[in-house]
């Protein structure tokens, strides 16, 4: 056994709505604990440049959704990372098993792709979420807006949308 010192504070830092850059860092592939023929797939991402300089981010894609919601944005996100050509389509068989797991992986870490923050409030919390995908040079031009409290650029974003 070892002894630990005791922290009071996580030191999560929630990011301001905006757009930022994030270098994505790793993933991790887990089953829904409700529905194991769902997949849970959680990209991380730290910020890079700005106020929010090394933040972490992180956004979820459910392999199993209405529509294969979480596929399509799974897939948007590679295209801004630059991984799949814009404007193709991709079958969903391309992301699903182990093997194709450990692809997105080795395709993405240590790919820049642009996000935009946005608030979205539920049983009367706000939460701050990943909201749009976008590339580098995207997200580059939207934040010639206006800067935040803590130095990050940003555009006008939706705030406070119910779900």
């Amino acid at each position: 056994m070892a002894k630990v010192k005791p922290v009071f504070e996580s030191g999560f830092e929630q990011l301001d709505p905006g757009v930022y850059i994030g270098l994505i860092e790793d993933w991790k592939f887990n089953s829904d604990e409700e529905d194991k023929e769902c997949r849970i797939y959680r990209a991380q991402m730290r910020v890079q440049g700005g106020g929010s300089d090394g933040a972490q981010q992180s956004d979820f894609f459910r392999t199993k959704m209405k529509k294969n919601f979480g596929l399509r944005r799974l897939a948007g996100m590679m295209m801004k990372a630059g991984v799949i050509p814009e404007g193709e389509e991709v079958d969903t068989v391309s992301f699903l098993g182990e093997a194709k797991e450990q692809k997105i992986k080795e395709e993405t870490v240590g790919k820049l792709v642009g996000f935009e923050i946005t608030s979205r409030k539920y049983e009367g919390k706000t939460y701050m979420q990943i909201s749009k995908y976008l590339t580098v040079k995207e997200a580059q031009e939207a934040q010639a807006g206006a800067t935040t409290s803590k130095g990050q650029t940003k555009t006008e974003t939706k705030k406070n949308v119910e779900w």
